[in-house]
């Protein structure tokens, strides 16, 4: 599941893991901010859940629209019956045709289709941005600026946070989950302990942005990290299980991420231990001690 979502594309395109790995629907399932992955087992690989189609099914457009700003999915088209799967995509795509501004977005996003599914809505507006549905995702096109977003810029709502929130998952999937005990093994002169986990990165989305520590975020910085499970101003030493390779970081941030995520890394930091495009890699955490 770990190798699917850095394949996928990780934090910048699916956002943080949001609940442990259970088993919904027949297969085993873990949800991100903005999805929902489940192993095909015929496919040997992850696929994302139409979320949005699945909401359809168990009436929660009305809601979807009024208290998210979400489009209602059109009816099934009588034109689509005994057409190929090719045809149905082509008559599909012209929905796009009504916001050239996400039609672009879409086509140039890779795997747009594996991603976000065919469209279902047509383009909306309702003031602050125009919204368009697909069956995994819903883009929104910002037409002012606003605290999520500038205007022109394209943004996914977060699916898989909205179907936790509605109660679609097990609650005990979703509960937080405390890291494991930090490693008793002996480390290295100076460290106080250390816990295996995965780390992660953020980048240009969040350039700028304040951190809890008061301090805009600079993805330039390989000298800073999020953490939840140490203080703001901890120093830590975050090592990379494949490699080695060790980057010194101070917790500057928290986020959004749960276990087995621990450490997420400011672009330059995790770019001093691995390839940026791994997007997620497997690490030791631990803490310096000040002497």
């Amino acid at each position: 599941m770990l190798a699917e979502y850095a394949r996928l594309g990780a934090v910048p395109v699916l956002g943080y893991p949001i609940s442990r790995r259970f088993q919904w629907r027949g297969r085993t399932t873990q949800v991100t901010q903005r999805g929902v992955l489940q192993w095909d087992e015929s496919q040997g690989e992850v696929a994302l859940v139409n979320i949005f189609d699945y909401l359809n099914e168990n009436g929660w457009d009305g809601w979807l629209r009024e208290r998210r700003l979400i489009p209602k999915q059109l009816p099934p088209s009588s034109a689509e019956a005994g057409l190929s799967w090719d045809d149905i995509v082509k008559i599909r795509m012209q929905l796009l045709d009504q916001d050239q501004q996400i039609k672009s977005y879409y086509l140039s996003t890779p795997n747009a289709l594996a991603l976000y599914g065919l469209p279902t809505s047509n383009a909306e507006n309702f003031g602050p941005f125009v919204a368009m549905r697909f069956q995994r995702a819903t883009l929104q096109r910002w037409q002012m600026d606003s605290d999520a977003a500038r205007a022109g810029q394209i943004t996914a709502v977060n699916a898989g946070e909205l179907a936790k929130d509605l109660g679609v998952f097990p609650r005990a999937a979703v509960e937080p989950e405390n890291a494991p005990e930090r490693s008793r093994t002996p480390v290295s002169r100076g460290s106080s302990g250390g816990t295996r986990g995965v780390a992660t990165w953020y980048g240009a989305d969040f350039q700028g942005s304040l951190m809890r520590n008061g301090e805009p975020f600079d993805m330039y910085n390989p000298g800073i990290a999020a953490s939840n499970s140490h203080p703001i101003g901890t120093r830590l030493r975050v090592s990379s299980l494949a490699t080695g390779h060790s980057v010194i970081v101070t917790v500057a941030d928290t986020g959004a991420f749960r276990y087995p995520i621990i450490v997420d890394l400011s672009w330059a930091a995790f770019r001093q231990i691995a390839d940026p495009d791994a997007g997620v890699i497997e690490v030791t955490v631990e803490p310096l001690r000040d002497s």
